[in-house]
């Protein structure tokens, strides 16, 4: 690699973005993740820009360029509500965009660069862990991240489905109700153990308090009392033994061109699995959703997750997605 395309690094400043950003956006598809609802680089390119001019503030904006203009591009950020939530610097590599046009060789080449030049402000910004989250069809840039020292961490798996308004005829015993702000305490102890396979668990540097994240997000959840979370409870003989919750974002719609709900948590206690009782509280929660005008649903579990991946698939979701969570721990890498 010569000089004059060795990667550069800058801060990321409201309105700083490369003036040839919009020209070399559509080259280098692949970053987008839901990229299966609107398969479009012009889609992605658009998105992506979008999500650059979210980022301004950020740690570092890195770029590589060669006579032709820009062969790619990369945002390191900090993750202020992990870092302030586990006590230690939380990084994240947000965007890698390598120019798809370039050689095989080129490429890998230019991930190796891109993600050196990365650690360098890393390390000037005082983080200790960095996560990257990619798609797992990304196979050279997961080699690179290896080769330096990244861990695996998860592996989540995206789903989807069509929701259907129509009523649900629940097993004897069962019935479902809408969550609210009374079940926070029962639905946090039954999360407890939830969540062994999540990055925030697995990851060593954040496991003392991962589990913790799940539960605080469901807090967070009743913050706003003018915006009440949307989701459901079931109950088997009277017991509370189960609930979801789910959320609509109207620019997660204009992003992927449909009204689509995501379902952010679905958990059964495990003293009532293998009943019928997770089947029955999802597709209550599916009518819900479709009344609610959700023309799609998303789902993500761990791929380890078989009996909740099943449950899924029995009622109509497709796998869409995988989902890779690298970390690096800067504390133990020279």
């Amino acid at each position: 690699m010569t000089a004059s395309t060795m990667p550069n690094v800058r801060r990321l400043l409201s309105g700083c973005l490369p003036e040839d950003i919009d020209i070399f956006l559509p080259r280098a598809a692949g970053e987008w993740f839901r990229g299966f609802y609107r398969n479009d680089p012009l889609i992605e390119a658009g998105h992506l820009h979008k999500r650059l001019i979210a980022q301004s503030g950020a740690e570092a904006l890195i770029e590589q360029r060669d006579n032709n203009g820009l062969q790619a591009l990369a945002v390191l950020e900090r993750l202020n509500w992990d870092s302030e939530h586990f006590g230690l610097e939380v990084h994240r590599v947000s965007t890698v965009l390598v120019d798809i046009y370039l050689s095989a060789s080129d490429r890998r080449d230019t991930f190796e660069a891109m993600h050196r030049a990365v650690l360098d402000a890393a390390r000037s910004c005082g983080a200790r862990l960095l996560l990257r989250r990619l798609r797992s069809n990304r196979l050279d840039e997961i080699r690179v991240l290896e080769a330096l020292g990244y861990r695996l961490a998860d592996n989540v798996v995206t789903m989807t489905t069509t929701p259907v308004a129509q009523s649900v005829s629940l097993p004897a015993g069962i019935t479902v109700r809408p969550l609210s702000i009374i079940d926070v305490p029962i639905a946090q102890s039954l999360m407890a153990g939830s969540f062994s396979l999540s990055r925030f668990c697995l990851e060593p540097a954040l496991a003392a308090r991962g589990e913790a994240v799940y539960t605080q997000w469901l807090t967070n959840a009743f913050s706003d009392p003018l915006h009440p979370p949307l989701g459901r409870v079931v109950e088997c003989d009277g017991q509370f033994a189960g609930f979801t919750l789910w959320t609509r974002d109207a620019n997660v719609d204009i992003d992927v061109g449909c009204a689509l709900a995501s379902l952010d948590l679905f958990i059964v206690g495990e003293h009532w699995r293998r009943r019928g009782v997770g089947t029955a509280l999802l597709t209550d929660t599916l009518r819900e959703m479709s009344e609610a005008g959700a023309e799609k649903v998303e789902a993500s579990t761990w791929i380890g997750q078989t009996a909740a991946m099943a449950t899924y698939q029995k009622i109509g979701f497709m796998v869409r997605e995988n989902l890779l969570s690298f970390y690096l721990d800067l504390e133990k890498t020279a």
